[in-house]
């Protein structure tokens, strides 16, 4: 518990210096994040394009939208609870 009282006054304590560069410092970190998610993204697809380019694209549009309702259950089963 010492701890985390420790990291709490850290945060009142330089809260003031960085209330006045928040905006920046939302804009930048959100940068990075887009930045990340798109390069992680792109290195997925890559590694994978192989297994992209042997699909069978010529699938049935029902299935395929089918499959897509049936993974989105559990998350949104989970939002609800």
């Amino acid at each position: 518990m010492n701890a985390v009282n420790h990291v709490l006054s850290l945060v009142e304590r330089f809260r003031p210096a960085v209330e006045s560069h928040r905006r920046r410092i939302e804009r930048v970190v959100r940068l990075v994040l887009i930045v990340g998610v798109t390069a992680a993204l792109s290195y997925a697809v890559w590694g994978q394009r192989e297994a992209i380019a042997g699909f069978d694209w010529n699938l049935s549009w029902k299935l395929f939208l089918l499959a897509v309702l049936a993974f989105s259950v559990a998350p949104l089963a989970q939002a609800v609870s």
